[in-house]
């Protein structure tokens, strides 16, 4: 069973990365809870979690590029988008050392 919220993803080396925010999204005062889960693409058994509170208004997307991931999260302000956020982070330098 996932938990309530699973954002986009990324596939690389047989793992799927998926931005996740167990906190409230897009909140002024960065009340979020964000981290990225890991899972065997194939089995979709959970291999990870790991912490992104770096990403303070939620994270809901993730890509991967030349040896970095990027983990993205905005804010609602005037109800329209008026910013994105996006944060290098090394996802899972400590277990999986090929991304």
């Amino acid at each position: 069973m996932t938990d309530n919220h699973h954002g986009d993803l990324c596939f690389r080396d047989g793992k799927l990365y998926v931005a996740v925010n167990l906190g409230k999204f897009n909140d002024p005062d960065g009340n979020a809870d964000s981290w990225v889960y890991v899972y065997d693409a194939e089995s979709l058994k959970e291999l990870a979690r790991h912490e992104t509170q770096e990403v303070l208004y939620g994270a809901g997307g993730i890509g991967y590029r030349d040896g970095h991931f990027f983990v993205v999260g905005g804010f609602l302000l005037s109800q329209r988008w008026q910013a994105v956020w996006a944060e290098e982070l090394p996802v899972d330098r400590r277990q999986h050392s090929r991304c």
